[in-house]
């Protein structure tokens, strides 16, 4: 009898200690964090003006913008949100039958204007004006679970976006040499550092992409003159885009 008990202890002890080895031989789940997505961001826009004056038309087929940014994408407590805040560079290119000149007004002020005659009846081919900004991009994120074998997912990213203006140019072409106060500039003219331009924009942004590609849109809440001293406008942009990391 005793025998038998010491058996039953034995093998009591030595099924304990099995068990006790797989359980620690068997590795721990945690609940892994998301990884980091759309860390660089390149985008190419058409550019729009809205909100303005109806006597000149913009062309926003032809009116093609660039905005390339880097950001720190910070995971929301391991869950499919994330914020996102980096900085940029963005060049907005708007093009019209218009172009900006800058009148003095009876205060002794001044204001640009949006201007279709500036010069001297000369037919224009194309009138661009070229903004470029150093922006400060922030967005809110949210990512789906991944799909598919190579783990792809879709995301949408609601944001705002500040930018200071760092050089402004026009370039306009006409099919007649461009005359003005009787002097002859050629059928090409090119002028830098427009007159009464908000030096500081901002506005929100709205992207929904899959995978490494997106679309996006940034609507701006800030006019491109300063209020009172140009013609009024805002920039509407909408393009596509691509994030190689």
């Amino acid at each position: 009898m005793r025998v038998l008990s010491s058996i039953f202890l034995i093998t009591t002890i030595l099924v304990n200690l099995s068990y006790a080895q797989e359980a620690e031989k068997e590795p721990k789940k945690f609940k892994k964090k998301p990884a980091k997505k759309e860390r660089m961001l390149i985008s190419l826009t058409a550019d729009n003006l809205i909100q303005t004056s109806s006597y000149y038309e913009i062309n926003p087929y032809n009116s093609r913008g660039v905005d390339i940014a880097m950001l720190y994408d910070l995971i929301i407590k391991k869950s499919q949100f994330s914020v996102a805040l980096g900085g940029g560079f963005n060049s907005v290119n708007i093009k019209s039958n218009a172009f900006p000149v800058n009148y003095l007004t009876s205060d002794g002020g001044s204001f640009t204007k949006m201007d279709t005659s500036f010069f001297s009846g000369a037919t224009l081919k194309q009138s661009k004006i070229s903004l470029n900004y150093i922006d400060i991009p922030f967005e809110l994120r949210w990512r789906s679970k991944s799909q598919g074998k190579k783990r792809k997912r879709a995301s949408i990213a609601i944001g705002f976006e500040i930018g200071f203006l760092v050089q402004s140019h026009t370039k306009t072409s006409t099919e007649e040499d461009l005359i003005h106060n009787g002097v002859n500039l050629g059928s090409m003219f090119k002028t830098y550092d427009i007159e009464n331009l908000n030096p500081i924009k901002y506005g929100v942004t709205l992207r929904v992409g899959f995978a490494n590609f997106y679309t996006i849109g940034y609507y701006g809440l800030s006019q491109v003159f300063n209020k009172g001293t140009g013609t009024p406008a805002n920039v509407l942009s909408v393009g596509i885009g691509f994030s190689p990391f």
